[in-house]
């Protein structure tokens, strides 16, 4: 892939997780204002800021993780098989959407399991916290119900606005990352690829991540051998490396398929640049 097209496909992968960033983040921000609702209800009543095990269930959460990465992931698999029809003649994975989302969704539910018990605990210190604020403002105690109600509303929207983004940041650019990935193996086997890492070149890169930008290395290997996509957590990098990553990597079959594949024109015209940046 020559710089004219490895910019375009960066600039199109950038635009896809704006989209899908913002579509979770509302998907998100609508599952935690259910659940403060429904917990707001149990305090109105009750009197209790202690009294949520109805709400945010660990098998909420995993839903919610299951869901979010079955979209993103799908996504962006979709994208990479799109963008390298141009490249290749007889390019077809359609017969492998139904398994791309089943993959993503088992990959949700997983992390969500793990998440789930912290997310819980989080939710229901927030709770504590935010709702014993009410009970000690004198000036909220004189409020009459329809206004201190509003009130609270209005305290939870903005926070689970906060941790919808939270959530989406952190997961997005892993699950697109993978996305990616698990599109370019089922298209031309693990044994057959490379990737290259890159990073968003700007002052907010970090040093550990910036000393990566443009490193090749084949499919199955991992960079600085803990992360087999950025944002990848799964085989020991720390949050430093993790949270708010903004990296992506790029995928490209080896020499020797280059040599031997089908090319559309565009492809053609492309194919040594191609082969210089990924040998």
């Amino acid at each position: 892939m020559n710089k004219n097209a490895e910019t375009e496909w960066i600039d199109g992968w950038d635009k896809q997780l704006e989209i899908a960033e913002k579509k979770e983040v509302a998907n998100v921000k609508r599952f935690y204002k259910q659940q403060y609702s429904k917990a707001i209800k149990l305090f109105r009543e009750s009197g209790q800021t202690s009294n949520f095990a109805t709400v945010f269930k660990r098998d909420d959460f995993i839903s919610l993780y299951s869901g979010m990465y079955e979209r993103i992931g799908f996504r962006f698999a979709s994208y990479f098989r799109k963008s390298y029809s141009l490249i290749f003649k007889e390019l077809d994975t359609s017969g492998f959407d139904d398994i791309w989302k089943q993959v993503f969704s088992q990959l949700g539910i997983r992390v969500g399991e793990q998440i789930a018990p912290n997310l819980k605990s989080t939710t229901d210190k927030t709770l504590k916290t935010e709702l014993t604020k009410f009970l000690n403002d004198p000036n909220f105690i004189k409020t009459n119900e329809v206004d201190s109600g509003r009130i609270i509303s209005s305290r939870f929207a903005n926070i689970a606005e906060w941790q919808a983004k939270r959530i989406v940041r952190t997961e997005s650019t892993f699950v697109a990352n993978m996305g990616t990935q698990q599109s370019a193996k089922d298209t031309f086997g693990k044994n057959e690829l490379m990737k290259k890492w890159k990073t968003s070149t700007d002052e907010r890169v970090r040093s550990s991540h910036a000393s990566l930008h443009n490193v090749k290395i084949n499919y199955t290997d991992l960079f600085n051998g803990i992360m087999l996509v950025p944002a990848d957590r799964s085989n020991g990098a720390s949050a430093r490396d993790v949270v708010n990553c903004r990296c992506r990597i790029i995928l490209m079959p080896k020499k020797s398929v280059m040599e031997a594949a089908k090319l559309t024109p565009q492809g053609a015209r492309q194919v040594q640049g191609i082969i210089r940046e990924f040998t």
